[in-house]
């Protein structure tokens, strides 16, 4: 299955504003199933949840790689940086129909490594894809034809920016 890589850079605005739009949420949590896959002992959680759950036909995947912060084992963090509020937020007030998956990197790994970079037969890149394709093969709702990729970095290492390069 091919993975369409896009990047896009965009500016959110998330105020409410005298109109009455909606604010910025604190959590977006509850909008979040829990699972995880393993490719090649490499164990990745994730989240997802869909913008518009009532939708329905075929679907965008939004895959969301986060920064160094949203790293560890709680398979929450990922969801609770400004930059993914950010992004959930843009997506629902805009009714933007999406499936958005935010997969959880290790600690001691990272979305940009290399095989240079580790001692593995493996890089997070490789089970990434890996998990995206099981993701699409297994959600019938998800377009494979259209399967974004957004990155972000928010600590002094180039996170999720980086791994979308990768």
């Amino acid at each position: 299955m091919a993975l369409a890589l896009v990047v896009a850079l965009f500016s959110v605005q998330c105020t409410k504003d005298d109109a009455g739009a909606p604010a910025l949420p604190t959590s977006i949590d509850e909008h979040f199933q829990s699972g995880s896959y393993t490719y090649d002992n490499i164990t990745i959680p994730y989240r997802d949840g869909a913008t518009l759950a009532s939708t329905s036909g075929k679907v965008p995947l939004v895959v969301v790689l986060h920064g160094q912060y949203g790293s560890g084992s709680d398979n929450k963090a990922q969801l609770r940086s400004d930059a993914m509020i950010r992004i959930w937020h843009y997506f629902t007030s805009n009714n933007v129909k999406a499936v958005v998956l935010a997969p959880q990197c290790s600690t001691r790994r990272a979305w940009d490594e290399t095989k240079e970079d580790v001692d593995k037969a493996t890089t997070m890149t490789e089970a990434l894809k890996a998990l995206i394709d099981h993701y699409v093969a297994n959600n019938t709702n998800v377009d494979p034809s259209r399967i974004y990729i957004i990155g972000y970095s928010d600590g002094p290492q180039p996170a999720g920016a980086g791994g979308v390069w990768h």
